[in-house]
């Protein structure tokens, strides 16, 4: 099953969440994904690279 965000929104929506001062639910709604999707995308990343439309995993 192919994402239907590309990886810029996925960084998008996940910095979003980190610097904005709504709730997780008005975010989730606003981009039609469900709160595990957009708490999956946040557990990763602060180990995620974004490279030219990239993401690749870091070593550390």
């Amino acid at each position: 099953m192919r994402s239907r965000h590309s990886v810029e929104e996925k960084f998008e929506i996940v910095m979003e969440a980190l610097t904005e001062n709504t709730t997780q639910a008005e975010i989730c709604r606003r981009h039609g994904i469900f709160p595990t999707q957009l708490a999956k995308w946040k557990e990763q990343h602060p180990i995620l690279s974004f490279h030219a439309g990239k993401i690749s995993y870091t070593d550390s």
